[in-house]
């Protein structure tokens, strides 16, 4: 009775182990069918915490994309994550949920810009 336990313990620790250290490159190359209009060049770290250099997202270009992931937003049912980045070198960073329902929810965004930036919004 013992040894079958045991074995599922270490099992479920290993597949843990995988999870945690999956590469994001990897997930995002797994992902290609379904990424749609967004484009991330230079994919590093895991999918927990990760960065990418660039991303092409609907024509506009973001550099020094990172992200680091909240996993009790999957209670939820959401992937949670704290983003940042730069836009025409202006910083930027944000929460983002997306979650199973199909709604993604940007919060706590924060934007430094020159006035004459502003001004085109």
């Amino acid at each position: 009775m013992r040894w079958p336990s045991a074995v599922l313990a270490l099992t479920s620790l290993y597949a843990l182990f995988l999870v945690i250290r999956l590469p994001a490159a990897v997930v995002y190359a797994w992902l290609e069918p379904h990424r749609g209009d967004i484009t991330l060049s230079d994919v590093s770290g895991t999918i927990w915490q990760g960065q990418a250099k660039s991303v092409l997202l609907q024509g506009h270009r973001f550099e020094q994309l990172s992200w680091s992931t909240h996993p009790f937003g999957f209670a939820r049912g959401c992937i949670a994550l704290s983003v940042s980045a730069s836009l025409d070198s202006s910083p930027l960073r944000s929460d983002l949920d997306y979650c199973l329902s199909g709604q993604t929810t940007l919060s706590n965004a924060a934007v430094t810009l020159p006035v004459s930036q502003a001004q085109k919004l």
